[in-house]
């Protein structure tokens, strides 16, 4: 069945079907499904209503559900043989409160003592605005001028306040571990990881541990070397002296008097080298402590850390101090976004308050025109008054479409 947008009558005696068409329109209103309605009980009933919406400014309304916005919005009802009902806009399964919301802004069916629409406030504030619109079109700041800054600055005072809370939740997260996590950086900043060589600093405590064996070493080692004229360089230099005087006679001795002369120089540059370290190999108590305490505050760190080295430290206070930055950084980020919100707040309250007032002074001239009507209806004694009452709390309501 095709009908026509605006005002359709539908008339005929007892049985002619009224009721079943009406009954119909009522299940893509979100209506309650009686099985004894349907004639086969043993296969699914489906309702289907495809109504064009391109002059209803629906599309916030649809968007609130989640649903798709297209030129025609498509109802569908399916009762189930088991007496069970689906329901579905635009192919999305929707409550029945969805669909009860979004069919009597489509469908609206007058009978005797129904009046849905005339009953909704937001059909009462759309009138009452229509008629506004249409008596500011003129004026310096028109009635859908000041209603379309308000759905802009709304749509941006919502996305900011879903933006703070998201930070708001993030922040709280974060701040369970804040201190934990600061206590933990500041521990590995604290053990100067960038400036550590582990393998230098476990040299120098096993050489300090041991430096009495050292230096006794190193003395037998210069004692054995300048024995006075028996010690191993003299013997080392006579021996080469000898082997040169036979260098000429055999190849095999030259080969070896060079061979000598090779570790004669070797031995000589050892010799200097162990005599400048057993001159810088001394017992200093203080530094093998603060060596201990730095070894021992790493090796704490490895295991309460459960990393195998000290890169992995690094990475791990690298971390850190990424959350760290972060808290610190949502918390400003939060305290921006809270002046910005109080700002746009005090905006839309202005621009709730100018329209608030073009509603006031042009409601009298509803009254009048509605009052005209009515007493070319034949009801001379009838009262029409217009109550506007102000919210104290910003909502934003279908009268903003």
């Amino acid at each position: 069945m095709d009908l026509k947008n605006g005002l359709t009558m539908i008339t005929g005696e007892t049985g002619a079907g009224k009721s079943i068409l009406l009954g119909a329109l009522g299940l893509v209103q979100g209506k309650r499904a009686d099985l004894s309605a349907v004639r086969d009980t043993t296969r699914k009933c489906v309702v289907e209503a495809q109504v064009e919406i391109s002059s209803l400014a629906l599309d916030e309304l649809l968007e609130s559900y989640d649903l798709d916005v297209e030129p025609v919005c498509f109802l569908r009802r399916e009762i189930l043989p088991s007496g069970k009902s689906r329901a579905f806009i635009n192919d999305t399964p929707v409550t029945l409160a969805t669909m009860s919301e979004v069919g009597n802004r489509l469908i609206d069916i007058h009978s005797q003592h129904q009046t849905l629409q005339l009953a909704s406030d937001d059909f009462q504030i759309d009138v009452l605005q229509s008629f506004v619109n249409k008596l500011t079109e003129k004026a310096k700041e028109p009635a859908s001028f000041l209603l379309d800054s308000f759905r802009i600055e709304w749509s941006q005072y919502k996305a900011l306040k879903t933006q703070l809370n998201k930070w708001v939740e993030e922040e709280q997260l974060l701040s369970k571990e804040a201190d934990y996590n600061n206590f933990l950086l500041e521990e590995l900043d604290n053990a100067q990881l960038d400036q550590l060589n582990i393998t230098a600093l476990e040299q120098e405590n096993e050489q300090l541990s041991n430096v009495e064996e050292i230096q006794l070493v190193l003395q037998e080692f210069q004692s054995m070397m300048d024995q006075d004229d028996n010690g191993l360089l003299d013997q080392l230099r006579l021996l080469k002296n000898r082997f040169t005087q036979i260098s000429k006679y055999d190849s095999d001795f030259e080969n070896a008097n060079q061979r000598l002369h090779t570790t004669f120089l070797e031995l000589e540059d050892l010799s200097e080298e162990m005599s400048r370290k057993a001159d810088s190999v001394e017992a200093d108590p203080a530094r093998l402590e603060i060596i201990n305490q730095r070894l021992v505050l790493i090796e704490h760190l490895l295991k309460k850390h459960h990393q195998e080295d000290v890169n992995g430290l690094i990475v791990l206070r690298d971390e850190l101090a990424d959350k760290v930055f972060t808290t610190q950084n949502i918390s400003k980020k939060i305290k921006q976004a809270r002046v910005q919100l109080d700002t746009a707040h005090k905006s839309l309250e202005q621009l709730g308050d100018k329209i608030h007032q073009q509603r006031v002074q042009q409601s009298t001239l509803l009254e009048e025109e509605v009052l005209v009507i009515i007493k070319q209806l034949g009801m001379p004694e009838a009262s029409f008054k217009v109550n506007i009452e102000k919210k104290t709390v910003l909502i934003l309501t279908v009268w903003m479409k």
